[in-house]
């Protein structure tokens, strides 16, 4: 009567999740140029806002989480040295259903809420900063 051996389908989570993650970044990316330059949507691939030379994210991340973060969402075609799962995912290349397990997406989840952590911690500290400096310039 019941099929305990049936498991959900998780690329719709993976690919949600990794989408997402991309699409966080990026908001945010466009959000903080905002009153310098446009930056078109399109122009802001994950392999551009995760280069180490985007200093507006190594002010964020810093140099050592881009260069991790990027190792699972991109790769580096040169050297061959990358997980690319947005990639992967995105066109379905290199996937497989077994590799495409819970594990996987735990892993996924696990970088989407570390993602999250660094930017709320980053702008909170920020935010922090502002009112500091407010309440000095105020103070007698």
């Amino acid at each position: 009567f019941l099929n305990f051996n049936w498991a959900p389908p998780l690329d719709g989570p993976a690919i949600f999740i990794c989408t997402l993650t991309e699409k966080i970044l990026r908001l945010v990316y466009i959000d903080l140029l905002k009153d310098k330059t446009y930056i078109p949507v399109s122009n802001a691939t994950l392999g551009q806002l995760l280069n180490i030379n985007n200093q507006e994210f190594v002010k964020i991340f810093g140099v050592d989480y881009l260069k991790n973060i990027n190792y699972f969402f991109c790769s580096e075609e040169k050297k061959k040295i990358g997980k690319n799962y947005r990639n992967s995912l995105a066109h379905w290349s290199g996937m497989s259903k077994e590799m495409l397990n819970d594990t996987f997406v735990a892993g996924l989840m696990y970088l989407y809420t570390d993602v999250l952590n660094s930017l709320f911690w980053f702008f909170l500290r920020e935010e922090v900063m502002k009112e500091e400096d407010w309440e000095n310039k105020v103070s007698y």
